[in-house]
């Protein structure tokens, strides 16, 4: 446990810090499919909530956050306006590729609009199958599946060292969302 401590510690001080957070959204950022189930027919369960509340804290820390999901963009946009009670809205979105292209195409599209190099950037998705195209065509991808079941989603977020805080020793399982699950 002690090195696992010691080398956690050394990565937050000595790694570059990512700098992009991109998610998909249905299944993802939500229960549900947004273009199948109408925005109003999405759901906020409990593990997805802490995913938003995790999510939102990483953006007050300081990382940019971004949507890359195969939807139409409107159907996205009227799921967040269907929703303020979602912690995560549009507002905290840096950029987002909602359309039908592949999600390496709309990661490298958002690499470019961001001026970012592909390794600064994380990606969360609960698609076993997309991860891989990911990780296959852009490695330097830090690529995240999230857990089945999703119920596991707050432990997974609190071992994910990509997400440690380089300023302090502290890890994210302090986060409220994350340790009342």
């Amino acid at each position: 446990m002690l090195a696992t401590i010691i080398v956690r510690l050394a990565r937050a001080l000595l790694a570059p810090p990512y700098k992009v957070i991109v998610t998909d959204c249905d299944n993802t950022l939500w229960k549900g499919i947004c273009g199948e189930d109408g925005p109003a027919g999405v759901v906020l369960d409990p593990p997805r909530r802490a995913l938003h509340e995790f999510l939102l804290e990483q953006h007050e820390a300081g990382a940019l956050l971004a949507m890359a999901s195969k939807n139409n963009e409107q159907d996205v946009f009227d799921t967040f306006a269907e929703h303020p009670e979602f912690p995560l809205q549009l507002r905290h979105f840096t950029a987002w590729r909602l359309n039908w292209e592949s999600k390496v195409e709309s990661l490298l599209s958002l690499g470019d609009e961001l001026s970012l190099g592909l390794d600064s950037f994380v990606f969360l998705d609960d698609s076993p199958k997309e991860c891989a195209e990911v990780e296959e065509s852009v490695p330097e991808v830090q690529t995240l599946v999230l857990p089945e079941p999703v119920e596991n989603t707050p432990h997974f977020l609190r071992h994910v060292w990509a997400f440690e805080d380089r300023k302090s020793t502290r890890l994210n399982s302090s986060h409220p969302s994350l340790s009342r699950m």
